[in-house]
């Protein structure tokens, strides 16, 4: 993936864009930058897929352990969250709503940290 995104169908980027963040050969900071690009192109009709909501959870991912900018991660994880009305994945949600709990742990707060967990 360049980084400009490739003309491809939605549904092939978002695979192509998981995969690579599965396997952990790219550095954190370049595939973040690549997936806000892919984010901007798909962001105006997003897919009704799962990916969708595993993109923008990787999207967080990337953000909170490769930039280490916790308010970046949290709205990634929110969009995760919110994306499950369209596509009804409750891995995502569950996915997201853990990882916005870490994220409130991090910052000290417990009582957000429970309310995350249970979203």
């Amino acid at each position: 993936m360049a980084d400009s995104v490739p003309d491809a169908p939605a549904d092939q980027l978002l695979t192509a864009f998981l995969k690579v963040h599965a396997r952990g050969d790219v550095p954190g900071a370049v595939l973040y930058a690549r997936g806000e690009a892919l984010h901007r192109r798909l962001a105006s009709t997003p897919p009704d897929s799962a990916d969708w909501g595993r993109f923008l959870v990787a999207l967080g991912e990337l953000a909170a352990e490769g930039l280490q900018d916790d308010r970046a991660a949290s709205r990634w994880f929110l969009a995760a969250l919110e994306s499950v009305r369209q596509h009804g994945d409750s891995e995502v949600g569950t996915t997201a709503g853990y990882d916005q709990g870490v994220l409130h742990e991090r910052r000290g707060n417990p009582q957000r940290a429970a309310a995350a967990y249970h979203a």
